[in-house]
């Protein structure tokens, strides 16, 4: 298990030298309780150093089960710590701000175990240790010295390691709390034939042990069996999730746009100046559209659907009192086409409910679930839309909203009725026209410029209309969410240069604060890059 052979440690201070170990032997087998015993100054916190690996001997070789472990690296060794060695303190060192569940299962952090497996490892290990379960969430703060001792027991043995390493246990403790201490690593001792090495400088502590190495001024001086009764990559990271933030906006925003139809010209009354997005053209240009216009352009080649649309904003109120405001649009037949969508329940419009202005509606599913409330059927149930009755025919398929238009939140009405009923007007808000292929709609929108200027009386050149495409749109809105996109990496890297220049001071001021602490976490494992991350986290 544990082979000592002609250990010497030597420690230098400028000419000064110091010689802590002084050619020690010895060996420890599997199984058996050790005590090393010396008082202060003796050596034995070195030897104890060089036992768990915390430490390396000037000379001379240390087998830890079969393994010469004296020129390892510091990875290999911290390995070794987490792998094959438990160590309890006199301190006990355990994290004040984790509980005892997370503070016994720290070392399996290390090893890469999950944090299911984790937690039921420091379950087992607690109830080995004789830790009551109701105490497992609580503080180290909130424990006594005797419970303390015993989370850290638990913590040495939640690896199964080969060996437990235990430096003055009950030296914080009260003659009674140590007793019951010294009995729990008895008792690992004969019920799990577990390996365990104490260090005291007291008798009555070392003779809970098999066998009592004693150490003097470096040196073995006895050997007896005893009759008796044992971290950047986060800033990286946020420049990443923000720039992503951006790049997923500006998807989501193509795929909304997408949905609302596929090869989609809009035709609206005035027109784009670069710079000023819509501007009136002149003296009722609001009202330029006409049901004509609509018509003319449903005869030019290349046009699969057209849909006149008139909207509004109306208050809407159900029989049982539940009221909403909602975008009412007047529409066609030709609107589930054109706009890709469809009913979940009921029927759409059709052209006989526009042709006998029929009071119907058909209710998009945010409205219908304001409403009626989730689970009720509103087919056939009446509603007031400006406080005129209207009879639910249909129920939409929800698309969810794009931000500026949710077409789940819309109330589709027939387009006669909106303008003779509803709206008091004969002009159209847009007119949506689905193109039969995406290559034809350069040449879509150029015939209908001419086809409207020609009905309008204008200039081509000079219309009283607009007529954008999806890509006209999306160019837009891509190159707001690229400057969006843009600003945000630079607020990210901005504040990843700042949070460097901060957590570099925090480390300064910190790393000495927690010194006791990094000892702790390589005790039970921690690589070099593992403490760094401790500090960036």
């Amino acid at each position: 298990m544990i082979e000592c052979n002609d250990i010497v440690k030597t420690y230098k201070n400028g000419e000064m030298e110091t010689v802590a170990l002084k050619g020690v032997t010895f060996t420890i087998k599997d199984g058996e309780f050790v005590a090393i015993m010396g008082p202060s100054g003796s050596g034995k916190s070195t030897l104890m150093h060089i036992i768990g690996c915390l430490d390396a001997p000037s000379s001379g070789t240390y087998r830890l089960d079969g393994h010469d472990v004296s020129k390892l690296s510091d990875d290999e060794l911290a390995d070794i710590r987490n792998r094959k060695i438990g160590f309890v303190f006199q301190t006990f060192n355990l994290l004040p701000r984790a509980t005892v569940l997370r503070n016994v299962a720290l070392p399996l952090v290390y090893a890469g175990i999950g944090s299911e497996k984790r937690e039921k490892a420091a379950a087992v290990a607690l109830s080995a240790a004789a830790f009551p379960e109701k105490f497992w969430r609580h503080l180290p703060n909130q424990l006594s010295g005797g419970m303390t001792q015993r989370v850290a027991i638990a913590r040495a043995l939640v690896n199964d390691p080969s060996l437990i390493l235990a430096d003055e246990p009950t030296g914080n403790l009260d003659t009674q709390t140590g007793e019951m201490v010294l009995d729990t690593f008895q008792r690992l001792h004969t019920e799990q034939k577990r390996t365990i090495v104490l260090i005291t400088h007291e008798v009555y502590v070392a003779e809970h042990a098999e066998r009592i190495i004693q150490i003097k001024d470096g040196g073995i001086v006895g050997d007896d069996t005893v009759k008796h009764r044992r971290m950047a990559n986060i800033g990286i990271g946020s420049v990443i999730a923000m720039v992503s933030i951006g790049q997923g906006a500006s998807g989501q925003i193509q795929s909304s746009i997408e949905g609302l139809g596929s090869n989609l010209l809009t035709v609206m009354p005035g027109v784009v100046q670069p710079g000023r997005g819509f501007v009136s053209s002149g003296r009722g240009s609001a009202q330029t559209l006409k049901n004509e216009d609509a018509d003319a352009l449903e005869g030019l080649s290349g046009v699969a659907f057209v849909s006149p649309e008139l909207q509004r904003r109306f208050q809407i109120t159900s029989q049982v009192g539940n009221n909403t405001n909602s975008t009412v649009i007047g529409a066609t037949a030709a609107y589930s086409s054109v706009r890709n969508v469809e009913t979940e329940q009921g029927s759409f419009l059709t052209e006989q409910h526009n042709r006998s202005m029929s009071r119907v509606v058909v209710l998009g599913p945010t409205v219908a679930q304001d409403l009626f409330g989730e689970g009720n059927n509103p087919l056939g149930k009446t509603i007031r839309v400006n406080k005129i009755n209207f009879k639910v025919i249909g129920i939409l398929k929800a698309k969810g909203g794009s931000g500026f238009f949710n077409p789940d939140d819309t109330v589709l009405v027939p387009l006669s009725t909106m303008q003779k009923i509803l709206a008091g007007a004969d002009y159209l808000s847009t007119i949506a026209i689905s193109v039969l292929d995406k290559e034809l709609m350069p040449q879509v929108q150029e015939q209908a410029i001419f086809a409207l200027a020609e009905k309008h009386r204008v200039d081509p050149q000079s219309p009283d209309f607009s007529i954008v495409s999806q890509a006209d749109i999306l160019g837009a809105l891509t190159q707001i969410t690229t400057t969006f996109t843009i600003f945000l990496a630079s607020v990210a890297g901005i504040s990843l240069l700042v949070g460097g220049i901060g957590i570099m001071n925090m480390m300064l001021t910190t790393v000495t604060e927690r010194t006791r602490e990094i000892g702790l976490r390589k005790a039970i494992g921690a690589k070099r890059k593992d403490i760094t991350l401790q500090f960036l986290a």
